[in-house]
C-alpha cells in the first residue's frame, strides 16, 4: 500500500462552522484513477467526506472536525486537489491497485484527515445511513442505489474502461479479479436499467447487471413452540481433526461463548476494513447450527456430535440486506480461505448472470454450495439455491414433515430439520426459530463431517453419498417438497458411519 503524508496549503473555501445550522445536501464526486473530479457549493465536510466513502474511499476523521466547503475541482490530480479543497488541516493518503481484465488501475483507498499533530486522535468516519441505500420500482427487482456491476470484453484497454467510465460519470469502486467484475459507481439518482440498457451497445461491455438485493431468510418464530424451548447446546470445543472449513454467508457473527472456538477466520464483505459484527443476529444463529453448537429438532443431541470448523462471512447489511457484489466478494473470500462447503441462507426470485457466474467458479474449485429454498411456499424458484449445482434445501418440523411456510419445487435438493431453540435471537429475543435458513447449515455440516471420514472425496462424490443415503420421504420417490429424501437421523447415521 503506498501512502502519501502531505501538509495542506490554502485554496477552496473551507469555514469552521456548527453543522446542525446548515442545511443537509451532497457533493458530486468523480474518482478518475489518481485523478478527481468534485463539485461542492456550502456542503458539509460530512457530505463531502461521505461522497469518498460511496466512491469506495476509506476514511477516518480527527472527531471534532467541523466545516462546509464551497469550490469544484475538474480534472486535477487527487493529491494537489485535496491540497486545495481541505484547507486548515493535515491529510494521509493511502493508494491501492483495482485488478481485472484492463490490468492495475490506481485507487485511492483511504483518507486520513486531521489537525496539525493530531493524526493520533484520527477514528474511522460512517456516513449516516450507512446500510445500503435500495431502489424498489414496481416490475424491477430491487437494487443498489446507483451502483452497478461491469464485466469487460477481452481486450478491453485501461484507456478504453476510463473513457467508458468518463462518458457515465462513474468511479470504479472495487473489483473481484477472478472473474473480471466491477463495482461501479454511478452519479446521484441514476436510472440505474437504463444505463445497463444503454451499455448493450457499447463495444467494451460484455455483461452489465444492477447491484441487485439480496434479502437473508429471515426465520419464524413459531406460536406453537416445541415443549422445553430452552437452548439445546452442545459444548463446541476445538474442531475436529481434518475437518475442512464450512464458510457461512449471512449478516455476520458475534462472537459468543456457545461458539467456542468453532470460528477459525472472519470476513466483513460489506466493508473490508472493519471487524466482522451481527447486528441482527441472523449470522450468529447460522454460526450455532454449523458449529454443532445448536442442534436442530430431529437430530439426536448425540449424534455427529464433533465442532466443524466455521469461515463467518459478514454480506449483510444491519438491516438484513445484501448486494450482489458484497456477495460475490464473500464467495471469493470463502473460495480463497480454503472452505469445502458454503452454506447461503438467503436468496430471491432475480436470476444473476454474475452471482450465478460466481457459483459456478467455486463449484469449479471442488466446493460444494447448499443454500435455503426460501420460507414462501411459492412454487418458484428461488437463487441461489435455483443455481446449477447447488443443493437447495426445504424444512421440515420437528416430527419430519414438511414446515408449512417451506418453499418448494422440481429446483429442492433435500429437506433437513428447520426448528431450532438459540440463545441468540434475529432481531428479536432468544428462542424457538423455524425456516429454510436454519436447515441449509444443517445439510452443509453434515457434509463437511462426511469430509472429515472421507478426506480424499470429490464434491460430486459427497453430493452422490448424501444422496444415497436420505430417508425416502412424501410421495415415493423424488418429489418437490423433500427432494430426494430427508436428512434425518437415520440418514445423518448411514452418511458417516456406514461401516455400521
Amino acid at each position: 500500500m503506498m501512502l502519501n503524508i502531505c501538509k495542506i496549503v490554502p485554496g477552496l473555501r473551507i469555514l469552521l462552522v456548527t453543522m446542525s445550522l446548515l442545511p443537509a445536501s451532497a457533493a458530486e464526486l468523480r474518482l478518475d484513477g489518481d485523478r478527481i473530479y468534485l463539485k461542492t457549493e456550502r456542503e458539509h465536510l460530512d457530505a463531502v467526506l461521505g461522497e469518498f466513502v460511496r466512491a469506495g474511499v476509506q476514511v477516518e476523521v480527527e472527531p471534532g472536525i467541523d466545516a462546509i466547503v464551497t469550490g469544484t475541482l475538474m480534472d486535477e490530480l487527487i493529491q494537489e486537489g485535496l491540497a486545495r479543497l481541505f484547507d486548515e488541516f493535515n491529510y494521509i493518503l493511502f493508494w491501492k491497485q483495482i485488478n481485472g481484465p484492463v490490468g492495475p488501475m490506481p485507487k485511492l483507498s483511504e483518507i486520513h484527515l486531521f489537525r496539525p499533530g493530531r493524526h493520533q486522535n484520527v477514528q474511522p468516519f460512517i456516513p449516516t445511513g450507512d446500510n445500503f441505500v435500495v431502489v424498489r420500482r414496481s416490475g424491477i427487482p430491487p437494487h443498489a442505489k446507483d451502483e452497478l456491476l461491469l464485466g469487460l470484453k477481452p481486450g478491453t484497454s485501461t484507456q478504453q474502461f476510463r473513457e467508458m467510465l468518463a462518458a457515465m460519470g462513474a468511479t470504479a469502486v472495487d473489483s473481484v479479479p477472478a472473474l473480471g467484475i466491477y463495482q461501479v459507481r454511478l452519479p446521484r439518482n441514476s436510472d440505474v436499467p437504463a444505463v445497463v440498457q444503454a451499455l448493450k451497445g457499447n463495444p467494451w461491455a460484455a455483461l452489465a447487471e444492477p447491484n441487485h438485493i439480496q434479502e437473508v431468510a429471515s426465520p419464524f418464530r413459531p406460536a406453537d413452540s416445541p415443549a422445553g424451548a430452552v437452548p439445546d447446546l452442545r459444548a463446541v470445543g476445538e474442531p475436529g481433526e481434518g475437518l475442512a472449513a464450512l464458510a457461512i454467508l449471512d449478516s455476520g457473527l458475534t462472537e459468543i461463548e456457545e461458539l467456542g472456538d468453532a470460528i477459525i477466520g472472519s470476513f466483513d464483505a460489506v466493508n473490508p476494513e472493519r471487524s466482522i459484527e451481527d447486528p441482527v443476529g441472523h449470522g450468529t444463529q447460522m454460526a450455532l447450527v454449523a458449529s454443532g453448537a445448536v442442534v436442530p429438532y430431529g437430530i439426536p443431541a448425540g449424534a455427529a456430535s464433533e465442532t466443524v470448523p466455521v469461515l463467518a462471512v459478514r454480506s449483510f447489511d444491519d438491516n438484513g440486506l445484501a448486494t450482489n457484489f458484497s456477495l460475490i466478494r464473500g464467495i471469493d473470500y470463502a473460495v480463497q480461505g480454503g472452505a469445502r462447503v458454503i452454506s447461503m441462507s438467503w436468496g430471491s426470485e432475480t436470476y444473476s448472470d454474475f452471482l450465478a457466474g460466481t457459483v459456478q467458479l467455486a463449484q469449479d474449485k471442488g466446493l460444494i454450495v447448499v443454500a435455503s429454498a426460501g420460507n414462501d411456499p411459492i412454487n418458484r424458484p428461488v437463487y441461489p439455491a435455483a443455481y446449477s449445482g447447488v443443493l437447495a434445501v426445504s424444512a421440515m418440523e420437528p416430527d419430519g414433515t414438511v414446515w408449512s411456510r417451506s418453499n418448494y419445487g422440481s429446483f429442492i435438493f433435500a429437506a433437513a430439520p428447520g426448528v431450532g431453540v438459540f440463545p441468540v435471537g434475529y432481531n428479536g429475543p432468544p428462542g424457538t426459530y423455524a425456516g429454510t435458513s436454519i436447515a441449509s447449515p444443517t445439510v452443509a455440516r453434515a457434509l463437511t463431517l462426511y469430509y472429515g471420514e472421507n478426506p480424499d472425496a470429490t464434491a460430486s462424490e459427497a453430493i452422490d453419498a448424501l444422496k444415497s443415503v436420505l430417508t425416502d420421504a412424501g410421495e415415493t420417490g423424488r418429489d418437490d417438497y423433500y427432494g430426494y429424501g430427508a436428512l434425518d437421523a437415520d440418514a445423518l447415521h448411514r452418511l458417516l458411519e456406514p461401516q455400521r
